[in-house]
């Protein structure tokens, strides 16, 4: 099931901040009309994003979700944990260090937007493992 997520389109850092939030606001299950307020306006002002109009990051947004969703989904609704660890790896790769920090902030932030679940916890620490400055 695991794809290669490089051949999916995540080759930038703002690919991998956009997959990031998709990941992220998709962790619980589902996508709030709160998360999708975040990414279109705190997100958005994420420096990696700043040559992106709202049509730009609109259009990165949806292809990040179709590059990164068929990859993760299972049917009992939860990640591909082999994809998952190829998609945070990929994310990690395309990020540099200084990115990552403030990339993880994001994140958590995007996690408490409309609560904090079990799911959103359990990949907070996957990505803080990972993503960690100092670390590959």
């Amino acid at each position: 099931m695991n794809q290669d997520l490089g051949s999916a389109g995540i080759r930038t850092p703002a690919d991998a901040c956009a997959a990031l939030a998709v990941l992220m606001a998709g962790a619980d299950g589902m996508g709030s009309m709160e998360e999708g307020r975040f990414i279109m306006e705190r997100a958005r002002a994420f420096p990696v994003f700043a040559d992106l109009d709202a049509s730009a990051f609109s259009d990165l947004l949806a292809h990040m979700t179709d590059a990164v969703w068929p990859s993760l989904a299972v049917p009992a609704g939860e990640f591909d944990e082999e994809a998952l660890t190829g998609l945070i790896g990929r994310i990690r790769e395309m990020l540099p260090e200084e990115l990552r920090r403030d990339a993880l902030r994001m994140a958590t932030d995007l996690a408490w937007v409309d609560g904090y679940s079990n799911a959103e916890h359990a990949l907070l620490g996957k990505l803080r493992n990972e993503l960690q400055p100092g670390r590959g």
